[in-house]
């Protein structure tokens, strides 16, 4: 192509040559010159405009390529982290489907050693066992260098069941978090623990108690206080509880004042029973038994988006299938998984299902209202998407999250440390800085006083000088009398 370019230019030159040589005779020589030179000129810029061209349609090709292969990255990122746009779940392969099973696996109850005496060893703990542990030298069940998470032990904090006689004897759980710690050595009949993140320092110095190692850290499940309700109040599964009742159960046991050291008339302890007592009720009942209250602090209940959900009720058959199926360990991670996906033998399909009309299922209320995603694309409503009638909106308390606060406090921790450190260099210099500036305002003072001496002498010197002065000038004066008196005397003579 630029060959041909070439050879056409070089023919119209030629051309142009021959008109100019035809033209030359009647044509005075500076029309000739002029004409070449703005052929010539013409000829550059077209060239230069054409080079222009052809580079800028160049880069904006690679500029679209490049877009086009960053969109595709953006679009390849999103799918290895959240997994397909399609799915309702992080799918398995995604980073954040392997962090969630990972936060699975590392939480939940694993096996727990409990009863243990224990006792100081330096800064370790000797921890013994109340029996022998009959496969302590098996390689699976070796504990060395491997982190447990120690409680200490008390009487359940759970007021007496109905009925029940004041002596009877009441069980012993884990009822304080202790700290993190590694076993470096072990038996069949001790374990000897080193501090890794300590958070009552006082009971792992003197500790007053027998301690539990669990393998894992509990998991925050909402049965929690109405399964130890029932229990004191000797009710059947299926029993309603009373939100008064169930209130005043937590305020004297699980979470009395002086357990989670708060004002027990201020606002955020009355949020604290609020989210542990409302777990699971209807909005509506929640305030129907606010109103009902006469000293309340606040009027309103008000979750966040994210722990209020949607009971809704089939119309028709849906219109796609759900997956609702797990894989899970039973025994540590409960029935169902973190994103409700069942576990539980008995509560498993063993295939995707389509709900039929009259099935209910529960949407988180911000699922069931629609939302954008960070990339951009829109999930729709979900009554939009599926033939349903909302039947009631509940609260369900937030699960608290127990390995994240526990990390996020080790790290906490880790800059406390570093801050404290350099606050501590920062008043070493303030402290240089300090002697260094009184030590200049003693340099000053005796300065300052010797100024004043100085001055002091100076005023006494300016004395005597002005006396003698007075005393000169009085000389001065009967001197000039005297020559006066001379003068005259001189004159009479004269005369």
């Amino acid at each position: 192509m630029e060959i041909i370019s070439l050879v056409v230019v070089g023919l119209v030159f030629i051309a142009l040559c021959v008109f100019v040589y035809l033209a030359a005779k009647s044509w005075h020589w500076i029309n000739v010159l002029f004409l070449m030179l703005t052929f010539i000129a013409g000829l550059a810029a077209t060239i230069g405009l054409a080079q222009v061209g052809s580079l800028r349609y160049k880069q904006q090709q690679e500029a679209i390529d490049a877009q086009e292969r960053a969109d595709k990255l953006v679009a390849e990122a999103n799918q290895k982290i959240s997994g397909g746009y399609d799915s309702t779940t992080y799918s398995s392969d995604s980073l954040r489907g392997i962090s969630q099973q990972l936060a699975l696996t590392m939480a939940g109850r694993g096996r727990v050693w409990s009863r243990g005496a224990v006792s100081p060893d330096g800064d370790n703990i000797i921890f013994k066992f109340p029996s022998a542990r009959p496969s302590a030298g098996d390689d699976a069940v070796k504990l060395k260098n491997v982190v447990l998470f120690a409680f200490g032990e008390g009487i359940a904090p759970v007021p007496r069941a109905e009925g029940e006689a004041e002596n009877a004897p009441r069980p012993i759980v884990p009822i304080s978090y202790i700290g993190s710690v590694r076993v470096i050595e072990e038996s069949a009949n001790s374990l000897t623990l080193a501090p890794e993140f300590i958070s009552n320092p006082d009971q792992y110095a003197e500790p007053t108690t027998t301690w539990s190692l669990f393998e894992k850290m509990p998991l925050d499940r909402h049965e929690t206080v109405t399964n130890a309700f029932r229990h004191a109040q000797n009710l059947d599964e299926d029993a309603e509880i009373e939100l008064s009742k169930l209130r005043l159960f937590l305020q004297n046991g699980l979470l009395h004042p002086d357990r989670v050291g708060i004002d027990p008339n201020s606002r955020e302890y009355e949020e604290l029973l609020d989210r542990y007592t409302f777990d699971g009720v209807p909005l509506g009942t929640i305030q129907n038994w606010i109103d009902a209250q006469s000293n309340r602090i606040s009027e309103k209940f008000e979750p966040a988006p994210e722990e209020i959900f949607v009971r809704y009720r089939f119309t028709a058959k849906s219109r796609k299938s759900y997956q609702v199926d797990s894989d899970g360990n039973l025994a540590t991670d409960g029935p169902f998984t973190a994103t409700g996906l069942a576990i539980e033998p008995a509560l498993r399909i063993g295939r995707e299902v389509q709900f039929a009309a009259g099935e209910e299922v529960s949407v988180d209320s911000i699922s069931a209202a629609g939302y954008g995603r960070s990339d951009g694309t829109q999930v729709p409503p979900f009554p939009s998407t599926e033939p349903v009638e909302e039947i009631e909106r509940y609260y369900v308390r937030e699960l608290r999250d127990f390995p994240y606060l526990l990390a996020s406090t080790t790290e906490a921790s880790s800059k406390i440390e570093e801050e404290t450190t350099r606050r501590q260099k920062s008043n070493a210099v303030q402290t240089t800085t300090l002697r260094d500036t009184q030590t200049q305002i003693a340099e000053r003072s005796q300065l300052t006083e010797a100024l004043e001496s100085d001055s002091k002498n100076l005023r006494g010197d300016q004395q005597v000088i002005t006396n003698v002065l007075q005393s000169k000038t009085a000389d001065v004066e009967q001197l000039n009398q005297k020559i006066d008196s001379i003068q005259s005397q001189l004159n009479a003579i004269s005369r």
